[in-house]
């Protein structure tokens, strides 16, 4: 894992990426701030999921398995892109 801050400056526009900003900016404020890498706290408790989050993404597991069968028995030679995207949307909602 990378260290808070450490990430390169992003090639295409030449700024610093947003951590590398917001840290710089905390530290010009405030001085006597401890800044600290909290990502490995947080890859732990991700891990963790309640059994709600487990049965919501089930369900979003059976809507995106709806979705794409819907789009596969649509697809024809001369269906546009966005008419497939029609019948998946109308799965979701």
């Amino acid at each position: 894992m990378r260290s808070l801050g450490d990430a390169p400056v992003d090639p295409f526009d030449g700024r610093a990426f947003r951590e590398r900003s917001l840290i710089q900016f905390l530290r010009s404020w405030f001085s006597q701030l401890e800044i600290r890498d909290l990502s490995p706290l947080l890859n732990n408790l991700r891990l963790v999921k309640s059994p709600h989050k487990i049965a919501v993404i089930k369900k979003a597991t059976e809507f995106t398995g709806m979705a794409l069968t819907e789009c596969m028995r649509s697809t024809k030679p001369e269906i546009m892109k966005y008419e497939l995207n029609a019948g998946a949307q109308y799965i979701y909602i």
